[in-house]
């Protein structure tokens, strides 16, 4: 008995404490942090009888089922119930052209875009959503840049890499129209670096006009700089036979290089998405890259871009 009296002393005095700090934290009045605490009381005392009431019932089911079928182990929940209703069946992947604008929830699924995901995408598209280029499918939080990586080779539609640098990539025609330059007798030009020239530089060069000297400044720093005077002839629409010229007068200066262990989100002329996807993939797999040789290990990159990226690039 006065061992009791000595836990309830210690109970009450505690609850005082437990309920001036209610009071004091919810500024209630005694009455209410009372009650709240009698309540808090009632729900513990609630779980513990539930939780040692379960227990005991689980062990006398289990005790009836040894009693009833011996050494029977407790039947298993049908293969349904313990898979949560979701079903195993795994959905063969195809690869085939699609627009994400027009392609099917069936479709969708059949290239191994999750069932949740196409529904997404559909729902997208009914509230008025359109895709159009390759790279608006991420958009589509739920999909993964290695998911984009494996289905963009087979999106039906253009793309804003190939949309920014189809100025320099593209097959230039000369047409018949094309005027055909001549010297500019009597003037001296001074050599200069192409790297750092501006329009006025570049238009004393036979060939080149106002309008191509502005393509070429913008194709330059896009690139981060010419390592070759051949790269100006990418240039969109310009005469290849001015190349002479330039070597003539113009030299190659210092040029932006690319860390290739820190590629990040660059874009360059020379790299397409799916190609930096794949660089920072095998680096993070394979560890930093020291030289050109640790690049070529990749099969899947194609070795022109690989010669024309090399001298960009810095370990």
């Amino acid at each position: 008995m006065k061992t009791f009296a000595i836990l309830a002393e210690v109970f009450f005095i505690h609850m005082k404490q437990i309920i001036n700090y209610l009071r004091d934290f919810f500024e209630l009045t005694y009455n209410e942090a009372k009650s709240a605490f009698l309540f808090f009381i009632l729900i513990l005392l609630s779980l513990l009888g539930y939780y040692f009431s379960s227990y005991f019932t689980t062990k006398n089911q289990s005790e009836i089922l040894i009693e009833n079928f011996g050494s029977t182990k407790i039947p298993e929940k049908p293969e349904e119930q313990r898979n949560y209703g979701f079903s195993k069946e795994k959905v063969k992947i195809e690869h085939f052209r699609f627009n994400p604008n027009t392609a099917s929830k069936e479709d969708l699924i059949r290239l191994g875009i999750p069932k949740w995901t196409a529904n997404t995408i559909d729902n997208y598209r009914n509230k008025g959503g359109k895709f159009k280029f390759k790279e608006d499918l991420l958009k589509i939080y739920s999909i993964k840049p290695e998911r984009y990586a494996d289905l963009e080779n087979f999106i039906d539609l253009p793309s804003k890499t190939e949309k920014i640098s189809s100025d320099f990539d593209e097959q230039r025609a000369i047409t018949e129209s094309k005027p055909v330059y001549t010297a500019k007798p009597n003037k001296i030009i001074s050599k200069f670096d192409i790297n750092i020239a501006d329009t006025t530089q570049l238009i004393q060069i036979k060939g080149i006009g106002p309008a191509y000297a502005k393509r070429i400044i913008k194709y330059r720093d896009i690139l981060g700089g010419f390592y070759s005077l051949e790269q100006v002839s990418e240039t969109y629409g310009l005469n290849p036979e001015i190349i002479p010229e330039l070597k003539k007068y113009c030299t190659i200066g210092n040029y932006k290089k690319i860390n290739i262990n820190d590629l990040g989100n660059t874009k360059h002329p020379y790299l397409k998405f799916k190609d930096i996807i794949v660089i920072n993939a095998y680096r993070k797999q394979h560890g930093s890259f020291k030289s050109i040789d640790d690049l070529k290990n990749i099969k899947i990159l194609d070795e022109t871009i690989i010669s024309k990226i090399e001298p960009y690039l810095s370990y």
